[in-house]
């Protein structure tokens, strides 16, 4: 594995001369003291960071990027003032920059050294200003295509400033910034997620947010196959869980606005289930349709319909009701489409005659109770030109003929008008349904 420190060089105070042509130190130049919890220093008095990295990290190559002046004055750092004359080949192993404000070919010198190596520790500290930000924006592209290469962004944080009262020995911690390059990725994993319920696979997570990484991918999981029973009872509430440790991390701070904004998306979206199941499945199916998923929210609405039909029913006639559940043993979609095949849909005697034997010998009600079930759904009946198939249905009916049709793949699919169909199906619904969803 072929492991390299990057490192972008600075003057660090020096200045041309003009009448030797060369790089000069300034007069006071000094070692000043390093500190680091995350590397280990041979020694704590360094002039910089060039000959601090060269102890640190022996196993590594050490990739200097530097302009013509950086070359000069670290070459002298090595020679004369770090004793390390025997590591000036390292910057054989370096790139030069001819023209700092030529960004394309700076990106594309980056390019060349992420392309050369297989493990990375990145040392911003010092360099020209622009240089080290530019450096940062690439690291932020190459850690969404893969954070595995990037093992730390070293950066000395600076302590006490060098200055003439302490004889320009200054005094610096040596911290990584790759959490917050990490904390990068988090905010574009959960800015995809809250925009439609997904979590972009093609960015992985670093270990102490693999638990959130999990939480988010079995959410998104059951919102996709619409297993509302383990979305509502665990997904929901882990990944809820999750988001609130990742708020009781200080290092976190940069994303918190962003993490108490889902949170409470998620917490008023999902708070629903303590309500009747018809308007929890409304709410989440107007959710999914506001995030585009138009084919999942019609799915949910119709079982919304045939949940609302057998509240309705139960408000009453529970105790007809509580036969037809035990007969279907709890089953939530054996007991909805009773519901709407065989009391909503049997407007008729010809369809009554059909289900008549069904419901008296199995279900056993009696066929008065049966008549006051279909009696007690008459209002909903009442008739709308549905688009989906081009003539008057009761609405219930075409919620599920708009399932239907549009599970189908058509070349005159349009999406806006489709979605307006399907918005103005909601807004009907949402008429008849809004009355009684704090009932029981």
């Amino acid at each position: 594995m072929k492991k390299a420190v990057i490192t972008i060089l600075g003057t660090i105070g020096g200045r041309f001369n003009q009448e030797t042509k060369q790089f000069e130190f300034v007069k006071n130049t000094s070692k000043s003291k390093y500190e680091s919890k995350i590397i280990h220093l041979e020694k704590d008095m360094y002039v910089n960071t060039l000959p601090l990295l060269i102890d640190s990290f022996k196993d590594y190559k050490i990739v200097p990027i530097y302009t013509k002046e950086a070359l000069d004055i670290q070459k002298q750092v090595l020679e004369h003032l770090e004793n390390k004359k025997d590591f000036l080949y390292i910057f054989e192993n370096g790139y030069e920059i001819k023209d700092e404000n030529d960004f394309d070919e700076i990106f594309a010198l980056f390019e060349e050294i992420f392309k050369k190596y297989d493990r990375f520790v990145i040392d911003v500290t010092h360099g020209f200003r622009h240089l080290p930000l530019l450096l940062l924006i690439e690291l932020l592209i190459k850690n969404f295509q893969d954070t595995s290469k990037i093992e730390n962004i070293l950066f000395a944080k600076e302590i006490i400033k060098p200055s003439q009262d302490n004889n320009f020995s200054g005094h610096y911690e040596i911290i990584d910034l790759k959490d917050y390059l990490d904390l990068a990725n988090v905010a574009f994993v959960l800015e995809t997620f809250a925009k439609n319920y997904t979590l972009a696979s093609h960015i992985k997570l670093e270990n102490r947010f693999k638990k959130l990484e999990e939480a988010l991918k079995n959410f998104a999981e059951d919102i996709l196959v619409l297993n509302t029973k383990h979305l509502f009872e665990n997904s929901a509430n882990e990944l809820i869980k999750e988001l609130k440790n990742l708020l009781n991390d200080k290092k976190n701070i940069s994303i918190k606005n962003q993490i108490e904004n889902l949170t409470i998306h998620l917490s008023e979206v999902f708070k629903y289930k303590d309500m009747q199941k018809f308007y929890t499945y409304y709410k989440l199916a107007e959710n999914l349709k506001n995030k585009g998923y138009l084919l999942n929210s019609l799915a949910l609405l119709y079982e919304s319909v045939r949940l609302f039909l057998e509240f309705y029913l139960k408000s009453k006639y529970p105790k007809i009701m509580e036969k037809v559940r035990n007969y279907y043993e709890d089953d939530d979609y054996k007991v909805g489409d009773f519901c709407m095949n065989k009391v909503f849909n049997a407007y008729n005697k010809e369809r009554i005659e059909k289900n008549k034997e069904e419901v008296i010998n199995k279900i056993k009600l009696s066929f008065d109770d049966y008549k006051k079930l279909i009696e007690l759904l008459h209002p909903f009946r009442k008739k709308i030109f549905c688009k989906f198939v081009g003539y008057k249905l009761p609405l219930f009916v075409c919620i599920g003929k708009a399932r239907n049709n549009f599970a189908h793949a058509k070349e005159d699919n349009n999406y806006e008008k489709i979605q307006a169909e399907i918005n103005n199906l909601f807004n009907k619904y949402s008429n008849i349904i809004e009355k009684y969803k704090g009932k029981l």
